[in-house]
């Protein structure tokens, strides 16, 4: 019966050809009854059926076969490129003599890309044959790098030096040093931080430990000078550090170097360009996924089961809690009321200028971070100036002024003494104890173990 509808309707007829089409081209079973589909294409009121026959053709006619071949400037054919239409997953891939084929359709633009080489993008329009010449793609090979005695191009450069930029130092958010901005961004470079406190010792490694008695930290040289402050510079005055990790870091700076270089190069000022410039960061930090501690409930059950394994205590089950005490309804998590949101932030403000003669740098930065944990934080405030003087063709002449203070309140996280180490006594304290007693002052065990991990916190001295 549908097909009597079809021989009926010459515009079903044409959709029906079109789906089977469709359906032959995707793999799929043409054998289906697709006349059923017919009835949803009814024909508008004022239309005749020839007239939506030659607009069903149409349709068909839209897409078209391209095909050419892609090759480098030398002529020789890339094989694997990518030819794909544009804003669409719709493409193919070049065979190993360059060639492609693909349907398009009328209106569509080609993208064709390949690693090492420079994106091109052709419109179709009446092309039916497209040869593409792609072009090779040079990254950085005309930046400059410091190499200890001097400075030459990347392309030029051989020895083991690794290069982070100002842009990358800054990638994934802020760091409160120079030294955690080289972390996870240079090959063969290890940077630990030994204690999880804010402004925790940084520990850089270079080809790793060399030495079981002496220092293990490479050598820094901030702007031609050996310091031993470039490990604590503020991260925005940074313009770009090298990594010198061969044996040349020894050629030049003697024993020094030893264990590695890392030239720091400070932002300067630049002629023609007076500007005034603010970033700034604020985030926060807290526990994730902390410890599920048992109850205090709980905890009073397991410490008097514990106590009738003492000999001579096996049938006394309330040794440690009594029935009054069991009906408490204290209940403290101890991770939870010594720790906090931490707040995180970064304000830096620079100007930068001069003219050809003078050039100018002046920077002042604030950076602070509090610890998770209660009255731990970290704070730095710096200030730079540069100044470049140009006296004539022969003789230049510069200053630079560096003053930082650091203040870091942090609290011991070692060893197995409660009344020490505030981490075991924030983990492992008596959840059946207030943190505050209704006069104000701390709760604690009577005549108990330890001290109230909160008043470990609040009343050390910073």
């Amino acid at each position: 019966m549908d097909n009597a509808l079809l021989k009926k309707n010459p515009a079903s007829k044409a959709v029906d050809f079109q789906t089977r089409k469709v359906l032959t081209r995707s793999g799929l079973i043409a054998g289906l009854c697709l006349s059923t589909l017919a009835p949803s294409y009814a024909l508008p009121a004022g239309l005749d059926a020839a007239k939506a026959q030659n607009e069903s053709v149409t349709i068909i006619q839209q897409t078209k076969k391209v095909s050419g071949v892609v090759t480098d400037n030398t002529g020789e054919p890339i094989l694997g490129a990518n030819v794909v239409v544009k804003g669409t997953t719709e493409g193919t891939v070049t065979d190993m003599d360059g060639k492609y084929t693909l349907d398009v359709p009328n209106n569509a633009t080609l993208s064709i890309s390949f690693i090492g080489y420079t994106t091109k993008e052709v419109k179709v329009g009446n092309l039916s044959v497209i040869n593409v010449v792609l072009e090779e793609e040079a990254i950085g090979l005309n930046e400059v790098v410091a190499i200890g005695y001097g400075y030459v191009k990347k392309k030029d450069l051989t020895g083991a030096v690794s290069t982070v930029s100002a842009d990358d130092m800054v990638m994934g958010g802020t760091v409160s040093n120079a030294a955690q901005a080289l972390q996870g961004k240079t090959a063969g470079v290890q940077v630990s931080q030994s204690s999880k406190a804010p402004g925790g010792t940084i520990s850089v490694r270079v080809r790793g430990n060399n030495s079981i008695s002496s220092t293990n930290e490479p050598l820094y040289v901030v702007d031609g000078f050996p310091s031993s402050e470039g490990l604590n510079l503020n991260p925005n005055d940074i313009e770009s550090m090298q990594i010198l990790k061969d044996a040349s870091a020894t050629a030049i700076y003697g024993a020094r170097g030893a264990n590695g270089v890392v030239l720091i190069t400070t932002k300067r000022g630049k002629a023609g360009e007076n500007k005034i410039s603010y970033s700034g960061y604020l985030g926060a930090q807290t526990v994730d996924n902390p410890f599920e501690f048992i109850n205090a409930k709980d905890y009073m059950n397991l410490q008097n089961a514990l106590y009738q394994e003492i000999a001579g205590q096996e049938g006394n089950p309330y040794g440690a809690y009594t029935p009054s005490q069991l009906e408490s309804t204290v209940d403290t998590d101890w991770l939870d009321v010594c720790t906090r949101t931490a707040l995180v932030q970064d304000h830096n403000f620079q100007f930068r200028g001069g003219s050809d003669k003078t050039k100018v740098l002046t920077s002042l930065g604030y950076f602070k971070q509090e610890g998770v944990l209660k009255n731990t934080d970290f704070n730095r405030i710096s200030g730079r100036v540069n100044v470049d003087q140009t006296i004539n063709d022969y003789i230049k002449a510069g200053a630079t002024m560096y003053a930082h203070r650091e203040q870091s309140n942090s609290q011991n996280y070692s060893g197995n003494i409660l009344g020490e180490n505030v981490m075991l006594s924030v983990m492992s304290y008596d959840p059946t104890v207030k943190p505050y007693n209704e006069d104000g002052t701390y709760g604690r065990v009577p005549g108990g173990r330890g001290d109230n991990p909160l008043a470990n916190l609040l009343e050390r001295k910073k």
